[in-house]
């Protein structure tokens, strides 16, 4: 509960173009002496017990709620303001809509969902919310709206620079994703029950041309305080041909490269252990 909120601000509400509106959001979020932060979906914020925060501005009506697929250019765009929910029901035109459907469906209870937003998962990224992993193993970009205009961060970066890219200020706009049919996508999750939050993931996506992998990428969760992608695995793989042993041999790499904190749902070597494991499942998918 935000005990100190002083101001509530939705700048769509006054009538303005969406465009107008988000340069009024940009300003109220700029005022000195006075901190100001984002309202999307409000899952995080509205848990939130920093006193330091006196105003929030929605976003609401600044038409950031849009999922679209540009199927001639293969790109998919969604919006800040797309719902969990709603992204969960979008797997039926590519694998990668259905990975990031999956993704978001391992996650909460269904009112959660259709009130948590897809920026701001992105946003927080949770250590062990299979969204932000997905994320990154599709290689997203993250949209950002500035005083200075837009411009469009690679998702891995922004999750190493948001304190920094957020204090602009710049508000998140959405994601965009190209998008490859050739390419395999998993999601791998281990919890204490199936509807529980999971203790550690591996998110992977495989191409392979030609008897050999061409791209690889993997992304753990549950090891470290955000979602971790892991370059040297992926490395190990590009330019060979994916067999099991090749996989097993890669996904080995993991045990070495993480240093998970335990806690009361899983010891730091029980999460290194399923790291490896589910890491050689994720990879394993994309050979078929």
């Amino acid at each position: 509960m935000l005990l100190n909120l002083r101001e509530y601000h939705r700048p769509a509400a006054e009538g303005r173009e969406p465009q107008a509106a988000l340069a009024d959001a940009l300003a109220l979020l700029a005022r000195p002496g006075i901190r100001t932060v984002v309202l999307a979906g409000g899952d995080t914020l509205l848990a939130s017990a920093d006193p330091t925060i006196e105003a929030v501005v929605d976003l609401q009506g600044l038409g950031l709620d849009q999922l679209t697929f540009e199927s001639e250019r293969g790109l998919l765009h969604i919006g800040a303001l797309v719902t969990r929910a709603t992204l969960a029901a979008a797997e039926e035109a590519t694998p990668l809509h259905r990975l990031l459907a999956q993704a978001a469906r391992r996650w909460g209870g269904s009112v959660q969902r259709n009130r948590a937003t897809v920026g701001g998962a992105a946003v927080v990224a949770a250590d062990n919310d299979p969204l932000p992993a997905a994320l990154l193993v599709c290689d997203a970009e993250i949209l950002l709206a500035g005083r200075d205009g837009p411009r469009a961060v690679p998702y891995a970066r922004f999750i190493d620079q948001r304190a920094a890219l957020l204090a602009a200020p710049a508000i998140v706009t959405g994601l965009r994703i190209a998008t490859d049919r050739a390419t395999t996508y998993a999601l791998e999750t281990v919890a204490r029950t199936p509807s529980d939050a999971p203790i550690v993931l591996a998110a992977a996506a495989l191409a392979v041309h030609a008897g050999r992998c061409t791209r690889a990428r993997l992304a753990l969760g549950g090891v470290a305080p955000a979602p971790l992608r892991m370059p040297s695995v992926e490395a190990a793989l590009e330019g060979r041909a994916p067999t099991a042993a090749a996989i097993a041999d890669a996904a080995a790499q993991v045990a070495a490269q993480i240093a998970p904190a335990g806690d009361f749902r899983g010891s730091g070597e029980y999460r290194r252990e399923m790291a490896v494991v589910l890491a050689r499942r994720a990879l394993s998918q994309g050979r078929s």
